[in-house]
């Protein structure tokens, strides 16, 4: 991302949603933390999607949200996501 940051940059990331840590278990260090503080200091704009969880709105603080309810149509961490309605968020970092 530092390689690529421009104010012309736009960052899409799509971390592994908080809850799903023993489906990436190599992904430990990607937390909502690490993720946010990170975005928070590219020159470029970010996007990032997230599952809804308290941990990603307090660590993208200053950041703007936009909330989706969708159902998955496969899911790894949660068998039981594809048959309910999911929250994500989708923060801009402008």
């Amino acid at each position: 991302m530092k390689k690529a940051d421009s104010k012309k940059t736009v960052h899409y990331l799509d971390p592994p949603y908080v809850g799903t840590e023993n489906v990436y278990k190599e992904n430990n260090s990607v937390t909502p933390e690490r993720v946010c503080k990170i975005a928070k200091k590219m020159k470029g704009q970010v996007i990032i999607s997230y599952n809804e969880h308290p941990s990603v709105r307090k660590s993208c603080e200053g950041m703007r949200f936009n909330s989706l309810i969708k159902k998955y149509s496969l899911s790894r961490g949660d068998s039981d996501a594809r048959n309910k309605n999911n929250k994500e968020l989708l923060i801009i970092k402008p």
